[in-house]
């Protein structure tokens, strides 16, 4: 079967693949440090008091809505030093969830006009599905990784800061 794409597409699309893999490796950094912040979190300042489940929440934007309520709540006193960095860190990282979201949950649709096409199926009106289209070029989707890096080296940071170190 022969390729439907020309080599300067195929050079394109690599170059797209392999922007969206450094995507994925800084976000493997960030989401290791929130579970850092996380744990300290959770066992050292007495997020394990105020949770709802037995053992810490596994999925990021849950974890993100724990942190926020731990950080927020009065008689959680020995996090009240942290609270400001803490809520801002978390916001940052609410943001670029849906960044990273929007690159790795979607389907390649081609290459326009300088600019990588992406469908993605929306979900957030349950009673209507439609198709979110989503343009990114290569400086888009590297911004978007630089900004996951900063973000994971802030977040380990301040998890050394919570474990005292």
């Amino acid at each position: 079967m022969e390729n439907p794409y020309t080599k300067d597409e195929i050079k394109d699309i690599n170059e797209l693949c392999l922007a969206i893999g450094h995507v994925v490796v800084q976000w493997g950094f960030l989401e290791h440090n929130l579970n850092l912040c996380l744990g300290w979190v959770y066992s050292a300042y007495g997020g394990k008091k105020i949770a709802k489940r037995k053992k810490m929440e596994r999925f990021q934007r849950r974890q993100i809505d724990f942190m926020r309520d731990c950080f927020k709540n009065p008689n959680l006193q020995s996090l009240a030093p942290f609270k400001d960095e803490g809520i801002s860190l978390l916001d940052r990282t609410a943001t670029l969830i849906n960044d990273r979201d929007d690159i790795i949950h979607s389907t390649y649709d081609g290459l326009y006009k300088g600019s990588f096409d992406f469908i993605q199926f929306n979900f957030d009106n349950p009673q209507i599905l439609y198709v979110k289209k989503v343009k990114r070029t290569i400086n888009s989707i590297l911004e978007t990784r630089k900004k996951i890096e900063d973000l994971a080296a802030d977040l380990g940071r301040f998890g050394l800061r919570l474990a005292g170190k």
